[in-house]
C-alpha cells in the first residue's frame, strides 16, 4: 500500500481523476478550495485565488463554480467552504 501512496504522491497536486495502480482502479479528488494543496482550506487558498485572477492564470482546481472562469464568485465559494468548516 505505501508503494502505491508514493505513486500518487509524484503526480500533479492539481490531478483529479482516475488511476490505475496495479490493475485496480482508484478515484484521485483533491479537497474542494485547497488551491495550493497544502490539505487544507484556508486564507492562503484565498491569496493565492487572487493572485491567480489578477494574473489571468486558469487551473480547473480553483474554478469552484464550475463556470470556466476565475472569479469573484470562485472567491466567495472558498469563503463560504471555510465558514462551513
Amino acid at each position: 500500500m505505501e508503494q502505491n501512496r508514493r505513486m500518487i504522491d509524484w503526480l500533479d497536486p492539481d490531478y483529479t481523476g482516475t488511476l490505475v495502480i496495479d490493475g485496480t482502479y482508484v478515484e484521485v479528488t483533491g479537497l474542494p478550495g485547497d488551491i495550493n494543496s497544502d490539505e487544507t482550506v484556508n486564507i492562503l487558498d484565498i491569496i493565492q485565488l487572487a493572485n491567480m485572477i489578477l494574473s489571468g492564470e486558469y487551473a480547473d482546481n480553483a474554478d469552484l463554480n464550475g463556470d470556466g472562469n476565475l472569479n469573484i464568485l470562485d472567491i466567495v465559494a472558498i469563503v463560504n467552504i471555510i465558514l462551513d468548516n
